[in-house]
């Protein structure tokens, strides 16, 4: 499909050695900070470097010098910003600087950065195709002299000042974009075929160790191309992996172009996804089926093709761009027939008690085969469950009390809520399907409480329980265990209140006066008080 005409690192650099001997700079521009007069100046102290990298550091710092990228500071300066340092293959490492004060003060110059479908008109009839970078792209742009001070930065070693444009500031991209257009806007620019959805779909693609490439062809020639880098995690799945997710990548980034079509061939050098992606989802491997679940709605079919033959594919995913966001996890259910929250040994513990209880055997079969009509007619041990007749049920041998709602509403589902919540504390989780937890009125749910009562160590519920409930209050998890007292501890329990009861009571007490003949007194007959005499 393609073929290198030229070898950039065979003639290119023998032609022109002179020119890279050096760094070099694009002539005519310079750049001036234009910031905000009323910002705050900043100033910070020198950040701690490890030991084992203070001398390549020196040695990096001397080399930048010596490029004439930075220069020594000894003058004062009314901005001083943190070292950043990072280690780079072959234990190089590169410096760069914490310019997040600085780039809320400058003022950004907002440059347009052109995408593919902005240039894609501009490519027609391309047949040659050449890339070009600039050596260490923003140290090509030089800085003003009265720019330089407010790149400063301290290390080790005293302070330094850019006298290029350095990485990490908010205007550099602007700058640097505005500078590449301005040299090449009148150079005319590939364009990529335009997108027919009459012509066979071809989606070309290919994964490397650290990233991902797709390329979409009409009968062999480029509509639109991507590359992406692997998130760390994505780094360390298997291979097969890796080129599954090449197809996902694929499949959503060119939705536009691809959801809908009746057929699709995916090229890939990959040969056991052929018979994979032909098996029914069940029956692929575990950790490819949420990979898969995701192709599910593009009419793709892979062929398996050489990855000497996807020159295209293979090096977008060698050329791609740095990963510069956080791991995401994607959640997905897979032919999901039920779910729950027990362990399965909780589960099976819980039904084998159940089923040698006599009481709850009693109750399930009443519930199963529907409740009496009167209280007389049901059966003695289960007549203390006959206000709750209408709320238990009985599911995969186990008993539940759930709370039945007349309707499905904010106020049905809130005054549920607050009656378990009053027994059984304040969940941590909520888990709940298709309800109105959105509404105002469920985000304005009050505060529950766990209240003690007066004269009492716990309230009611705790009491109930044998366990502190969760509140809003921060709570260890061990009291929220429950911690039943042994039934030959409450006696003693019982008495050691009751004396205790006694003493605070005797303390607002005095013995009775003793009674002497002929001394009136006050006699209470039913409701009244009658004058009497001790005789």
């Amino acid at each position: 499909m393609i073929k290198r005409i030229y070898p950039l690192e065979e003639n290119l650099k023998s032609e022109y050695a002179h020119v890279f001997e050096v760094l070099g700079r694009i002539k005519g521009v310079q750049y001036k900070n234009q910031g905000d007069p009323n910002a705050i100046l900043v100033v910070h102290p020198p950040r701690q470097v490890p030991v084992a990298l203070r001398e390549p550091l020196r040695e990096e710092l001397q080399r930048m010098e010596k490029l004439r990228v930075i220069k020594k500071c000894t003058e004062p300066t009314a901005w001083v910003h943190s070292l950043v340092v990072a280690k780079k293959k072959k234990n190089k490492l590169r410096v760069c600087m914490d310019l997040s004060d600085l780039s809320r003060a400058v003022m950004c110059e907002h440059f347009p950065v052109q995408t593919v479908e902005d240039v894609i008109s501009r490519m027609a009839s391309a047949k040659v195709f050449s890339v070009l970078d600039a050596n260490h792209g923003f140290w090509q742009v030089k800085l003003a002299t009265d720019s330089n001070k407010l790149a400063t930065f301290n290390t080790p070693f005293g302070r330094y000042s850019y006298t290029r444009l350095p990485f990490g500031i908010a205007s550099a991209l602007d700058v640097f974009q505005n500078v590449m257009s301005h040299l090449f806007q009148d150079i005319e620019a590939p364009v990529l075929k335009f997108f027919d959805p009459k012509e066979p779909m071809t989606l070309s693609v290919d994964a490397s160790s650290k990233g991902v490439g797709a390329v979409l062809l009409h009968n062999d020639l480029p509509v639109a191309y991507a590359s992406k880098a692997l998130t760390p995690s994505q780094e360390n799945y298997a291979q097969m992996e890796k080129e599954v997710l090449t197809i996902v990548f694929g499949c959503e980034l060119f939705h536009d172009y691809l959801y809908g079509q009746r057929e699709i061939t995916v090229q890939s050098d990959h040969k056991p996804l052929e018979a994979i992606l032909k098996k029914p989802i069940h029956q692929a491997p575990l950790r490819l089926q949420r990979l898969i679940l995701r192709i599910k709605p593009y009419a793709v079919e892979v062929k398996y093709i050489p990855g000497s033959k996807l020159p295209l594919a293979d090096t977008l995913s060698r050329a791609y761009l740095p990963h510069n966001g956080t791991d995401q996890a994607d959640e997905f259910e897979i032919h999901v027939l039920d779910s729950g929250h027990l362990s399965e040994t909780m589960f099976h513990k819980l039904r084998v008690r159940t089923e040698s209880d006599p009481e709850l055997q009693q109750l399930q079969k009443v519930v199963m085969s529907g409740s009496p009509q009167t209280k007389v007619e049901t059966p003695v041990e289960t007549r203390p469950y006959w206000n709750y007749r209408d709320e238990i049920t009985c599911y995969e041998g186990l008993m539940f009390k759930v709370a039945r709602l007349s309707c499905k509403n904010s106020e049905a589902i809130i005054l549920a809520m607050k009656d378990m919540f009053a027994r059984q504390g304040i969940p941590e989780r909520l888990i709940a399907d298709n309800m109105p937890f959105n509404s105002v009125k469920f985000k304005d749910f009050p505060e529950f409480r766990s209240s003690p009562i007066s004269g009492m160590d716990d309230s009611l519920a705790e009491l109930l329980m044998s366990r502190k409930l969760r509140t809003r209050l921060p709570t260890s998890k061990s009291l929220l265990e429950p911690q039943p007292m042994s039934t030959s501890q409450i006696p003693h329990y019982l008495l050691t209140r009751q004396q205790r009861q006694k003493v605070l009571y005797d303390r607002g007490t005095r013995p009775l006066s003793k009674l002497h003949e002929s001394e009136p007194v006050r006699m209470k007959q039913g409701r009244e008080w009658t004058p009497s005499v001790v005789i």
